[in-house]
């Protein structure tokens, strides 16, 4: 083969190209350095400290009386069942054995009950009417108390007492 002195020139510039390249891969180190990261790697952010404040409160105020506001007057069904409530949980006289509820009416504050009860003493009911004060806050309490035999209207009752 005959060589040019062109060819021969290319040749050896690709070599010599290819050996700086590895000489270059070869002589540093084995990791790979980016010169941008190296750079900001060195730089430190600096700290700004800012003064502490100690907050300032305003004074507190102070709380205002809220008024009471007044209980909303109960209505009779409400009533009614307050006094129901109550004598059952407390009967009138505490000796009664059954006790069945007839009627109720509410007038004003106060609430009457009509009971047929039973006290176990004879074999006849009783008629017992009962009156409730309804208080403002929601309580019961006994205002009279009142007891007659029983008519062949309760739902108890065998044969009247004859007089």
């Amino acid at each position: 083969m005959i060589y040019t002195e062109s060819a021969f020139t290319a040749g050896a510039a690709s070599l010599l190209v290819a050996v700086m390249v590895l000489s270059a891969c070869a002589s540093g180190s084995s990791v790979a350095q980016d010169p941008v990261a190296s750079e900001t790697a060195e730089v430190e952010t600096p700290v700004v400290e800012e003064p502490t404040t100690v907050p300032t409160e305003a004074p507190a105020e102070t709380p205002t009386e809220v008024p009471t506001p007044e209980p909303e007057p109960l209505s009779d069904t409400e009533m009614i069942a307050l006094a129901r409530t109550t004598f059952d949980a407390d009967p009138q006289p505490g000796e009664l054995i059954a006790w069945d509820h007839l009627d109720a009416t509410a007038f004003g504050d106060r609430v009457r009950l009509e009971i047929c009860s039973w006290t176990g003493d004879t074999v006849f009911d009783d008629l017992r009417t009962i009156e409730y004060e309804i208080r403002a806050d929601g309580t019961a309490t006994t205002c009279s108390t009142d007891r007659s035999p029983a008519t062949a209207s309760t739902p108890n009752s065998s044969t009247p007492p004859s007089p």
